[in-house]
This record gives structure tokens, C-alpha cells and sequence, in this order.
């Protein structure tokens, strides 16, 4: 009995390390974090729609955008999509993303996010365009990439693999 007690003191203490470890980690990739909100340019060649950005921070290595597309046109804006380019501080395109938008209704919003994983980012460039245009260049929309920011991550089979083998006599 008392060596049930171990075990389960030691699968708790790997729980509580599994869960700490994934916050310290958290937290310390998102203090990388810069704002780079003043770097964007938006290039809409539609008048009456505004494309505002909550969100432009770019690490090393990846980074994420976040905002919002208002429709003021009084019309309603069919199969839009955004493409955002984005260069280095040489000014050399790096990347292209390009988020779904649907259909926005006249005086509506529609929000969009993205998280990308290109090197040395220091501006982008904010383009609104027919979502058909979009499908041509890219066969998917990116509105989320969670794969490629969690491929460091340790699984939790291994957590649990670590625990057995210290366990063992």
C-alpha cells in the first residue's frame, strides 16, 4: 500500500511539473513578443471598407495577426479574402498568407487572425481581394497554424513514458 502512495504522489508531482513547465514556456514565448502594429500598410482598393489591426507581433522566428475588416460601403461584400505579405527589414518578400473573410454584410465587421512562422519579419502588407483570387495562389486559407508553432512541444506520451521509467526499481 505504501508503495501505491509513491506512485501516486509521483504521477501527481509530473502532472503539476507537465502543467507548470507548458505556463512558464507560455509565458516566456509571449514576453518575445513585439508589437510591430506601426509596420503595416493596407492597401484596400475598395472605399468604405476600414481594416484595422488589434494585434502585429512578430518574434525571431514567428509571429501572429489579429484584427478586424469594417464594411461601410452599404453594400454587402461577397467571398472577400485579406492577403498579407510579409517582408524583411531589407525590404525582401518572405511570405504570403492569406485569411478567409466570407461575406460581410453592409455596416458589419468580420474578424481575422493568422499565426505565421517566416524568419526576420519586419513590416507586411495588407491587400482586401475576391476570395476566388486567393484560391488560385493558395489552396487553403490559413486562419490557424497551430502545428507549426507546437511541433517543439514535448507530447504528453513521453511525459508519461518518463514517469514509468523513473518509477521502475
Amino acid at each position: 500500500m505504501d508503495s501505491f502512495k509513491k506512485i501516486r504522489r509521483f504521477i501527481i508531482f509530473f502532472i503539476i511539473l507537465y502543467f507548470a513547465s507548458n505556463f512558464v514556456c507560455a509565458k516566456l514565448i509571449a514576453s518575445k513578443y513585439e508589437d510591430k502594429r506601426d509596420n503595416i500598410k493596407i492597401v484596400s482598393n475598395i472605399e468604405g471598407v476600414e481594416i484595422s489591426f488589434d494585434e502585429f507581433a512578430t518574434t525571431f522566428s514567428n509571429g501572429r495577426v489579429k484584427g478586424s475588416v469594417k464594411n461601410n460601403t452599404g453594400a454587402d461584400l461577397k467571398s472577400k479574402a485579406l492577403k498579407v505579405d510579409f517582408y524583411s527589414k531589407f525590404n525582401n518578400k518572405i511570405g504570403t498568407k492569406y485569411m478567409d473573410l466570407g461575406d460581410i454584410p453592409a455596416g458589419d465587421y468580420s474578424g481575422f487572425s493568422t499565426q505565421y512562422n517566416y524568419d526576420n519579419i519586419n513590416r507586411a502588407e495588407v491587400y482586401l481581394i475576391d476570395a476566388e483570387d486567393a484560391e488560385d495562389k493558395s489552396k487553403r486559407f490559413m486562419e490557424w497554424m497551430p502545428d507549426d508553432l507546437k511541433l517543439d512541444r514535448i507530447p504528453w506520451w513521453a511525459w508519461v513514458g518518463g514517469a514509468i521509467i523513473c518509477l521502475l526499481p
